[in-house]
């Protein structure tokens, strides 16, 4: 650690420490409950037969390859690499934009977990949004389809900032497109969560809102683990980016600018653990995750579909 080291970096060096080892765990139980998963959807097939080996391989990998997992997957990966980026810096200096690596590393970070942030929350919750034609659903996905490029232009101009082609103020003006546009699908996404659990409360005996159809109970039930842990997601986002716009705008708070930023990652690395939460409760709560796979295979055809 250098020798000016402040009270607030030291937290900061903490946080991110403590982070990087809970992001490491997240993303070892992710691989688990994604490996576990393509093993039951093999098992599954290969005991009602009809399908060759290879085939049943194949949609195995594609299983384990799916957006949701891929996407997931980024995500956490990302949040290792911020923590990563912020544990070198701030053993080397007080600022991160005189760390050589501390740039390029940020970038990279930050693009994948909000590319994947992005494309993750819409492929698992349009369903929620209603018909395809709304204006709504085509300003979503077009903000789906954008942020994830304004977040490759910000790694652009990190690395053309690492080379020192491009200005620090081209760097930050780029970054506040892309917080804009994280927040306009935020803000879209937490409308339609909040909008399904008010008007789909959890059904009673006495209402007998499903009379018996046990298909659409369970509908019902995965839709509100989606909205539920998505709106989560989103509050854990709008509190990522109060912590960056806190950071860029207020000057007197620079020297807590790296306990700011650390911040600004826990929250993005609890997003991802929400929406870790969200797939393990999909695919049948964590009994299910450590269950055998006799037990389990009653929730592999859900699975294979949207896990």
């Amino acid at each position: 650690m250098r020798a000016d080291v402040t009270n607030a970096d030291l937290a900061a060096f903490c946080i991110s420490a403590f982070m990087l080892a809970v992001m490491v765990m997240t993303l070892l139980l992710l691989l688990t409950v994604i490996l576990r998963s393509a093993r039951q959807s093999r098992t599954t097939r290969a005991s009602t037969g009809g399908q060759s080996d290879a085939v049943i391989t194949w949609k195995s990998i594609q299983t384990i390859l799916s957006i949701f997992n891929v996407s997931l997957l980024g995500m956490i990966v990302g949040s290792v690499v911020l923590f990563s980026s912020r544990l070198l810096s701030l053993t080397q200096s007080h600022s991160y934009l005189t760390v050589r690596g501390a740039i390029l590393l940020e970038s990279f970070g930050g693009t994948l977990f909000e590319s994947c942030y992005c494309i993750y929350t819409w492929s698992r919750s349009k369903s929620l949004i209603g018909e395809s034609g709304s204006v709504l659903y085509w300003i979503l996905s077009a903000l789906a389809v954008l942020n994830p490029i304004l977040f490759i232009a910000q790694l652009i101009t990190g690395v053309l900032l690492e080379f020192q082609v491009a200005s620090t103020q081209l760097y930050h003006d780029v970054g506040v497109a892309t917080i804009a546009g994280v927040f306009l699908l935020d803000v879209g996404m937490l409308s339609c969560f909040s909008y399904f659990l008010l008007k789909n409360p959890a059904p009673t005996t006495s209402t007998g809102q499903f009379n018996g159809n046990s298909e659409a109970q369970k509908q019902w039930y995965r839709t509100s683990i989606i909205a539920k842990y998505g709106a989560f997601s989103c509050g854990a986002s709008f509190l990522t980016l109060a912590m960056i716009v806190a950071d860029a705008l207020f000057l007197p708070l620079s020297a807590y600018t790296n306990l700011l930023s650390t911040c600004a990652y826990f929250a993005a690395g609890l997003a991802a653990i929400i929406l870790l939460v969200m797939k393990i409760k999909l695919e049948g709560g964590y009994g299910n995750l450590f269950a055998s796979t006799a037990k389990s295979e009653e929730c592999t055809k859900t699975k294979d579909e949207e896990s």
